[in-house]
């Protein structure tokens, strides 16, 4: 696979009060003042910092940063709080640090006959790991995830953030999401995967990156007692004879050993429960876990490689407790509208998997997820005044592993403007996903024609670009049950067309989704 393919995106949203991160911070930004003038040494010390905070979770992550050069994308605007973040003062800082050996970059570029791009990547060379090393020890605790300064975000049709004017309706909005998020923050939510739970590597790829940045921290955790041997030499560990137990001992390095442990793990079981410090559990799994990921997607089937799942134990993890810190919500708009999009983003738990969701937990107790059936082909019907009530999939599918295709179909289908595009991306998600189907223009042309055959009424709206409106219709919906529920004291999580609450709560959500629907659509919908 192509390492820079795997790039993460420049995060503007990370911050840091760890005084190492300060004192690496400071360390550089005099160096790079005897090299380049800069006017305002506040921001752009700011500015440096981000950089070293997202070179910082690359390394840890095995891969690069990619970033725009294009001074276009760096288009001041106080509304989204990114004025630090400006076109000159960062690549003179990024450029500086090139130069100084500290990093590498590789270059972006624009392909006009075939319209593929690529933004510049960059990754952190040996001398400047060495210094995050030396200065912060290889501590994890050193980022938090902040929250964007603007929660009701327009973008324009080439998906860059644009300022708006204020209306009652824009006042309204942000009003809600302020409250729901300060409701989020005083709740508990984990996700616990036991370990017959299977996963696949974008799902870890993506814990390590959410780990480094706090978004989720690690409750309790289960590793097969072998791998703890293996992994540290036997002089690190101590016999505890009142206990009988291991500790890890003092000559453990001090940086993975901040104070004294109390904790014991029992050696006469073969995990290890809740019983290592934080520090060395993220030690173990963030190097472990990324060597996984390196060696599957070193292998020549990596798309089916990636998406492949295996129990969780297949990966070295017996029982994985998470606590997700990172529940807060914003809304985006499309193509300068708020007539268009408009769906709540942010949270974690919007991009863990569905059966990985049912493992989730809040304040405790067990959770279900209820979501609308069919949602946008539903409200397509019901739009042309039809009240379709039947599975649209089953006339379509001869076996039940085509739903997953056919979901894929109309989803693209209802979002892209012809054919062609449709069917470019359509082959694109199957790769993705691994789903195993001919993708020749003709065989996925096919399945398109399918769907147009057995559902004439709304055939009419594919290659339309309407998803944007319905999705802005079910964004609707959306804040409706969540203040509804919220004014309940209920929590409610949203993945868009779906929603989770305690298990208690499930009759009580059914009736909010179906009133909330009604109002919007003047039809029942059907949940599932």
């Amino acid at each position: 696979m192509n390492w820079f393919e795997e790039a993460i995106e420049f995060d503007i949203y990370v911050g840091s009060k760890n005084p190492q991160v300060k004192e690496v911070t400071d360390y550089l930004f005099k160096d790079i003042l005897k090299r380049i003038p800069i006017r305002n040494k506040a921001r752009s010390k700011e500015t440096l910092k981000l950089v070293l905070l997202n070179l910082w979770v690359a390394h840890h992550c095995g891969v690069p940063v990619y970033y725009s050069r294009n001074p276009n994308n760096y288009l001041p605007s106080r509304r989204y709080g990114m004025l630090h973040v400006k076109y000159n003062r960062l690549i003179p800082i990024v450029d500086t640090l090139e130069g100084m050996g500290l990093i590498r970059q590789k270059k972006g570029w624009f392909d006009r006959e075939k319209n593929i791009s690529r933004q510049t990547r960059m990754y952190a060379t040996h001398d400047l790991i060495k210094i995050f090393t030396d200065i912060t020890h290889d501590r994890y605790e050193v980022i938090e995830k902040l929250p964007p300064r603007e929660t009701i975000q327009l973008k324009d049709d080439a998906k860059k953030l644009i300022d708006y004017g204020e209306s009652d309706y824009t006042v309204n909005m942000r009003r809600n999401i302020y409250h729901y998020n300060n409701f989020i923050r005083q709740q508990d939510i984990r996700i616990e995967l036991p370990d017959n739970c299977r996963v696949n590597i974008r799902f870890l790829k993506e814990l390590i990156h959410s780990l480094l940045k706090e978004v989720v921290s690690i409750n309790h955790v289960e590793i097969p007692y072998r791998n703890i041997v293996n992994h540290i030499s036997s002089d690190t560990l101590s016999y505890h004879n009142n206990k009988n137990s291991i500790l890890l001992y003092h000559n453990i390095p001090y940086y993975y050993y901040p104070y004294y442990i109390t904790d014991i793990i029992d050696k006469t079981s073969s995990y290890i429960h809740n019983s290592i410090l934080l520090y060395y559990i993220l030690l173990y799994y963030i190097s472990t876990m990324t060597n996984k990921v390196r060696e599957i997607e070193n292998r020549k089937d990596t798309e089916a490689a990636m998406s492949h799942k295996k129990m969780l134990t297949e990966f070295g993890i017996n029982v994985l407790n998470c606590q997700l810190n990172y529940e807060l919500l914003h809304r985006v708009f499309n193509n300068s509208t708020f007539d268009l999009g408009g769906r709540f983003f942010g949270a974690y738990h919007c991009g863990v998997g569905k059966k990985l969701r049912h493992h989730m937990k809040i304040n405790g107790n067990a959770t279900v997820e209820l979501d609308y059936s069919a949602l946008h082909i539903r409200m397509l019907y019901h739009m042309e005044g039809i009240d379709y009530r039947d599975d649209p999939y089953a006339v379509l599918c001869d076996r039940e592993e085509e739903r997953e295709m056919y979901k894929l179909v109309q989803l693209i289908a209802i979002n892209t403007a012809n054919d062609k595009k449709a069917i470019m991306a359509i082959r694109d998600q199957f790769r993705k996903k691994g789903i195993g189907y001919d993708l020749t223009d003709k065989s996925l042309g096919k399945l398109l024609e399918g769907f147009r055959q057995a559902h004439r009424p709304i055939a009419k709206y594919l290659n339309t670009g309407i998803g944007l409106t319905l999705q802005n219709l079910d964004s609707q919906i959306t804040e409706a049950i969540l203040m509804s529920l919220m004014k309940d004291g209920i929590t409610c999580l949203p993945v868009h067309d779906s929603y989770i609450v305690e298990e208690a709560y499930k009759d009580l959500l059914m009736g909010k989704m179906t009133e909330a629907y009604e109002k919007v659509m003047d039809f029942q919908p059907v949940i599932g």
